[in-house]
């Protein structure tokens, strides 16, 4: 489609591979937060679904209801932060091909959409 319109919308690159291998590690560092506390220090005070809000007195059920959402909310770390670091990744290079960048002024283009994705890339 880009030949008939000029306009890419797909990429792909070892850059996006390393990136999602960087939001692996990201997921884990994150998941392990959800884990230990509930919940990772940028959302905390963003929760206003069920798990977060519901606490009872006896410490068995508390325990069993708290293992359950902190778990469930590792999971999404695990699987979203290594595909949102590849998406920013490949909107980077789309974009810094859309503006008609090539060379170094391509690969600076890039590291710098990577480093500070805009509002509408995220």
């Amino acid at each position: 489609m880009s030949k008939a319109t000029g306009i890419r919308s797909k990429s792909l690159s070892l850059l996006q591979l390393k990136e999602g291998a960087r939001g692996i590690g990201s997921g884990l560092q994150k998941a392990g937060e959800v884990l230990r506390h509930g919940d990772t220090a940028e959302e905390v005070l963003n929760r206003y679904d069920f798990g977060s809000g519901t606490h009872f007195d006896n410490k068995a059920t508390e325990f069993m209801t708290q293992m359950v959402f902190r778990r469930l909310g590792a999971e999404d770390y695990l699987f979203r932060q290594p595909h949102l670091f590849r998406a920013i990744a490949e909107l980077a290079e789309v974009t810094a091909k859309n503006e008609g960048k090539r060379g170094a002024a391509y690969a600076a283009r890039v590291a710098e959409l990577v480093k500070a994705p805009t509002e509408q890339m995220r």
